[in-house]
């Protein structure tokens, strides 16, 4: 049976995961907006973190944000 790498909770409302570009971070949105959650393929201890609050579809793109 294959075993748990990591675990993200039991909220329903996680969806639209997508890998940063250099496959380090992972981005999703939560029932409060966007998360990403840095060193995501080590399972690191770094916390998942809000970055854009409202928000509900995460892209990763070269553009910046105004």
């Amino acid at each position: 049976m294959p075993a748990y790498t990591c675990l993200t909770g039991a909220e329903a409302q996680h969806a639209s995961p997508t890998w940063s570009p250099d496959s380090t971070a992972l981005a999703w949105a939560g029932k409060d907006g966007v998360w990403i959650k840095r060193n995501a393929a080590s399972c690191s201890a770094d916390q998942p973190r809000l970055v854009i609050a409202g928000a509900s579809f995460p892209d990763w793109s070269p553009a910046t944000l105004r």
